[in-house]
């Protein structure tokens, strides 16, 4: 039972030896393959950047400009509101 134990133990060195020397072939292809690409992604961010720093003008802009027709509507209903009712005054208190 001894050297079946110790056989089974050299099999499973010998498989984790294999693993690892092939993590040491492959893994620095994929990891330098991973750098490349994070460096190129890296390379390209600034643009990005600029032209999301860009939009967020232009929409910051555009809500001032929404805030403000959205207040001259406002305006706009309640001063036809008042004509409205300013009307419906008149017409009540015109004699029939």
């Amino acid at each position: 039972m001894y050297t079946r134990g110790t056989t089974g133990s050299n099999q499973q060195e010998a498989r984790l030896y294999e693993k690892f020397m092939c993590y040491c072939k492959h893994g620095a292809q994929d990891l330098e393959a991973s750098i490349s690409a994070a460096e190129d992604e890296l390379a390209s961010l600034p643009n990005e950047i600029k032209g999301a720093v860009e939009k967020l003008s232009q929409l910051k802009t555009a809500v001032k400009q929404h805030q403000t027709d959205k207040q001259e509507a406002r305006d706009d209903m309640a001063e036809a509101t008042a004509i409205c009712l300013c009307q419906r005054k008149k017409r009540t208190m015109i004699p029939r």
